[in-house]
């Protein structure tokens, strides 16, 4: 299972609030949620959705080793 990288997820988000990165994104508050906490794998969905709103993000710093 892949796990997001919580610094970078952090650094994406900047000062945004949750319910507007989420929102930016395209997944629900909840599964931010989830991410963070480490509740739930980042899938193909997710990673399609962050990498279509940050083009240019490193895949490698994306996910825990």
């Amino acid at each position: 299972m892949l796990r997001v990288k919580l610094e970078t997820l952090n650094r994406l988000q900047g000062d945004m609030s949750d319910p507007d990165f989420s929102r930016m994104i395209g997944i629900s508050r909840s599964h931010l949620w989830r991410l963070r906490r480490g509740e739930s794998a980042i899938g193909p969905d997710t990673i399609e959705k962050i990498m279509k709103t940050y083009p240019d993000i490193d895949l490698n710093d994306l996910f825990e080793a």
